[in-house]
């Protein structure tokens, strides 16, 4: 679905609007990945991470985009596509709760915390999301990104509950692991 990260398309990005020095670190003894973007006018972070404990036929990646230091201007895009690029989403609509539905295959798509995003194209290369960030320092943004082999009939996931219980799992599943602290 994101054929961007081996130099395909299907991006799911943050970027800040202005220019900036990245970083990244995953945090110990876990799958979460913390990116650090630096830039003249402060420090935005970005957790990532795939819900854990998983669940078979449904796959939950978490996203949570802090203002570490000053304000966050930025973009997050959203273009998932199947078949290495041959196959973008369609059926683009948004659900009852106000989160973002769509087709990808055969797989169903929900996305949470982006209910101001702007849908773009309907089939072709122009299938996307794009949600303009403005954050205060402290200030956070959370996005839930669900897929799956069949409907998502199960309640939109909560963003803070979805977080502890993945920490809480990493912490059981690797005992004795160094922990970072200074996250949300």
């Amino acid at each position: 679905m994101f054929a961007a990260l081996i130099g395909g398309g299907g991006p799911y990005a943050v970027t800040p609007a202005e220019r900036f020095v990245p970083g990244g670190v995953y945090e110990d003894g876990s799958l979460i990945w913390r990116s650090r973007w630096v830039t003249r006018g402060g420090i935005v972070e970005c957790r990532d991470a795939p819900a854990f404990p998983g669940e078979t036929g449904r796959l939950v990646p978490l996203r949570r985009i802090v203002a570490r230091e000053g304000p966050v201007r930025g973009q997050v895009v959203l273009q998932p596509v199947t078949g290495y690029g041959r196959e973008p989403m369609r059926e683009m609509r948004r659900g009852a709760s106000g989160e973002w539905r769509a087709r990808l295959g055969g797989l169903a798509l929900r996305w949470s915390g982006a209910e101001d995003a702007r849908p773009a194209g309907e089939g072709g290369d122009g299938c996307r999301f794009t949600l303009e960030l403005d954050l205060a320092e402290g200030q956070r943004r959370d996005l839930v990104l669900e897929w799956g082999a069949g409907p998502l009939r199960t309640p939109t996931v909560d963003p803070g509950r979805a977080w502890a219980a993945t920490e809480r799992a990493w912490a059981s599943a690797v005992p004795g692991a160094r922990r970072h602290r200074g996250g949300p």
